[in-house]
């Protein structure tokens, strides 16, 4: 397994997660993995790598009897 350390006496180890890769405002917590590999955890009602889509509900069609659906956040 390759590490990444940085420093002169290669004491300073190097997070795929340093420099915010997850900093979507829908980002619960960003979990690395070496060597320099990340992936955010998304908040409820929210996908994609970065935590930059939302979860559209009614992409399914779910809805029945000509209903409307409507599309809201984790609902």
């Amino acid at each position: 397994m390759l590490s990444v350390i940085l420093g002169g006496a290669c004491d300073i180890p190097l997070s795929a997660c340093d420099s915010a890769p997850c900093s979507s405002n829908h980002t619960l917590q960003c979990v690395s993995s070496p060597p320099l590999l990340f992936s955010c955890v998304c908040e409820p009602g929210y996908h994609g790598d970065l935590c930059e889509q939302e979860v559209d509900e009614c992409d399914s069609a779910p809805c029945s009897n000509n209903s409307t659906c409507v599309d809201e956040v984790n609902e």
